[in-house]
């Protein structure tokens, strides 16, 4: 669990030694676990070269994944980008290794990510990797031109699990290697060298990739639609929202929406389900959450169809006293799997709406009165001008609250690169275009 990559592990333990009784020392846990050096270093030679090929590439670009977060590499990586002049983009396991504030700070690339940081991507010359896995999502189901170029675009890959490294794709350079410890050994050489990118036209490039963004996303600010844009919702939650708070993001149409518009102004602030992606996750893991860092305010953003599988998680809140926010985008729908089948089904679909069968009529459960019912706070909003109070009063109630925000089940995401199922054919991007650069 503490060594290498680490990550959790299942302990099996016979029934029947919970019942039968032993003389035994219990160590402190950091007396005996943390003298064990698991931080993996990189060779010199292969700092010199990573750092050759990005000084002398026109388009350098650095990834940060999950790996940077968990190998608490944020501000390393900061002080690289900083000093070699070159912009950073992440996986979304990796968002929080930068706030969006940053200037160099592109955001996250994926499916549903920033057009930034896809854009970037598809145009670098030279990607340095580190601690990123390239699973189907983040690279776009490995297509060309919609999120990666590679080759003709040279892959440094950096990770602390050799098993990581080229298989997805082929590199120009793989590193076996901490991500805290090679970041500061590059910077080291990078200094006592005296090297630096020159990438201003680079820079230039990719700043106006941030302002088309931030045209397209700005008006949704003032959108005052009902039902409720969802991406008005997000927008709001993070103005009143303070910097420290952990946004526990459920999976389904409102892990995008978060992930693109919700910024992140500290690590370790932004969870989200990667990998088997379960339904329900956030509704209970905001718990954990508030177990872990009392002192912060603690947020699921999920779905009503994520809600109702785990809505009884309001009960354990109100019994241990954590107070927790739920923020329900209620669209009657599982929404991310409808709008795949209208997409892709000449706008049919089929099991994903919440309706009664006798009458067609769109139907849930009330969530705020059944948070009520459990002892907590809970509240419909139906009414742009209604979120942002609401909201903010969760938050400062110290009551576990549901806010249950009825919203546009129409709206779409925006879709920055792809993602395919075979035999269907991948989806366009909806915000930029694919790109197909030949070696």
């Amino acid at each position: 669990m503490r060594t290498g990559r680490p990550g959790p592990c299942h302990l099996d333990i016979p029934y029947d030694l919970y019942i039968k009784k032993a003389d035994v020392e219990i160590p402190e846990p950091e007396e005996w676990s943390m003298p064990i050096n698991w931080r993996t270093q990189a060779s010199p030679e292969a700092i010199e070269k990573a750092l050759d090929m990005l000084v002398k590439s026109p388009r350098p670009l650095i990834l940060a994944g999950g790996g940077v977060v968990v190998s608490g590499a944020t501000e390393e990586l900061k002080a690289l980008a900083a000093y070699l002049g070159i912009p950073v983009y992440s996986t979304l396991m990796g968002k929080g290794v930068m706030s969006e504030s940053e200037e160099l700070y592109l955001g996250v690339a994926g499916c549903w990510g920033h057009y930034p940081a896809a854009e970037a991507a598809r145009n670098a010359d030279v990607i340095l990797a580190i601690g990123a896995r390239f699973a189907d999502l983040h690279a776009a189901s490995w297509l060309p031109g919609y999120a990666y170029n590679i080759p003709p675009t040279k892959l440094i890959h950096v990770d602390i699990d050799p098993s990581e490294i080229g298989r997805n794709y082929p590199v120009a350079l793989g590193i076996v290697a901490d991500a805290k410890c090679f970041i500061r050994q590059m910077l080291e050489v990078a200094k006592a060298k005296g090297v630096k990118c020159n990438s201003k036209a680079w820079l230039d490039e990719v700043y106006s990739y941030k302002t088309e963004w931030r045209n397209f996303v700005t008006p949704y600010e003032k959108n005052e639609e009902v039902p409720l844009d969802p991406r008005r919702v997000l927008l709001d939650m993070r103005k009143c929202a303070p910097d420290d708070t952990i946004l526990v993001a459920d999976v389904g149409n409102n892990q995008a929406w978060a992930e693109q518009y919700w910024d992140t102004p500290r690590p370790k602030t932004h969870l989200s389900a990667g990998g088997f992606a379960a339904m329900g996750f956030g509704v209970c893991g905001v718990l954990g959450a508030k177990l872990a860092r009392p002192e912060s305010p603690c947020v699921c953003l999920c779905s009503d169809g994520g809600f109702i599988m785990m809505p009884h998680v309001v009960a354990t809140a109100v019994e241990y006293d954590l107070p927790a926010v739920w923020v329900i985008l209620n669209n009657y729908t599982i929404g991310c799997i409808r709008d795949l089948q209208r997409f892709y089904l000449d706008g049919r679909e089929i099991g994903t709406s919440f309706k009664k069968a006798k009458t067609g009529e769109l139907w849930n459960p009330d969530f705020a009165k059944m948070a009520e019912s459990m002892g907590g706070r809970g509240v419909r909003i139906e009414k742009p001008q209604d979120f942002a109070s609401a909201f903010e009063e969760a938050i400062k109630s110290g009551v576990p609250t549901v806010l249950d925000v009825i919203i546009n089940r129409d709206t779409p995401v925006p879709i920055t690169t792809t993602w395919q199922m075979p035999p269907i054919p991948p989806a366009e991007p909806t915000f930029g275009k694919r790109k197909v650069r030949k070696p």
